[in-house]
């Protein structure tokens, strides 16, 4: 009986976690447009602004995305990987992005691929209102590693502020992951504590893990998107 009971609350404990981690990632899973998101070991940062002034930047989330904040009065134009404008701040704080600049699509994927039909960069801006009052935030593949082996490199951003050029100048940083057998040790309690209790208590036993799951996956999407820049997501 007390095999039968062991055997019931490991089997009962394990369907509960199994259940909760799929419908987690089910539920967690970023839709195309937001797959930039992808969390690294890529830590960029702005080093300079050449010259400074009237504008402000740095990155968040690591290497997610770029934020550029300028002050009211001055023009912003944020260039695009072929030199195109790309994004715009205007003098009274309002955002837009160029309908046809490359960078558009290519920046919708961390992996840069861009849609079917590439637009074309030939003929005046078409500039979609977006949102953002006095700034911009978008995922930009200069700031992280698009190579299979990359130790970091320096990065430049180019801008067109009042009819100016302007460089952001910054260095992404990639740090080695943690070692794997760093999650051993819990896992391993984690399981040993479930399979003590459940011998005794099995349907407490895959309840108490379920509700845990289901906490931890909750905290966790709540983080992400309170983190999350509404312009991207």
């Amino acid at each position: 009986m007390t095999d039968s009971r062991l055997v019931s609350g490991i089997r009962r404990c394990l369907l509960a976690m199994v259940g909760v981690l799929a419908f987690s990632l089910m539920l967690s899973a970023p839709p195309a447009a937001a797959s930039n998101l992808t969390a690294t070991n890529g830590q960029s940062s702005v080093v300079a602004i050449d010259p400074s002034g009237s504008v402000s930047a740095g990155v968040i989330g690591g290497d997610a995305a770029v934020r550029i904040t300028a002050e009211l009065g001055h023009e912003v134009v944020v260039l695009g990987y072929q030199g195109e404008p790309y994004l715009r701040i205007a003098p009274d704080g309002t955002a837009a992005v160029n309908a046809h600049s490359p960078a558009r699509a290519l920046n919708r994927t961390r992996s840069g691929n861009s849609d079917p039909n590439p637009t074309s960069i030939s003929g005046e801006p078409d500039w979609i209102a977006i949102a953002g009052t006095g700034e911009v935030i978008w995922h930009d593949h200069r700031v992280h590693s698009m190579a299979a082996v990359d130790d970091g490199h320096d990065w430049t951003i180019s801008l067109i502020v009042d009819g100016q050029p302007v460089a952001i100048r910054g260095m992404l940083d990639v740090k080695s992951p943690p070692p794997a057998l760093l999650w051993v040790p819990l896992i391993a309690a984690f399981s040993g504590a479930a399979i003590a209790i459940g011998r005794r208590n099995p349907n407490t036993t895959a309840l108490l893990c379920a509700a845990v799951a289901a906490v931890v996956s909750l905290l966790l999407a709540v983080m992400v998107t309170v983190a999350t820049p509404v312009q991207l997501g």
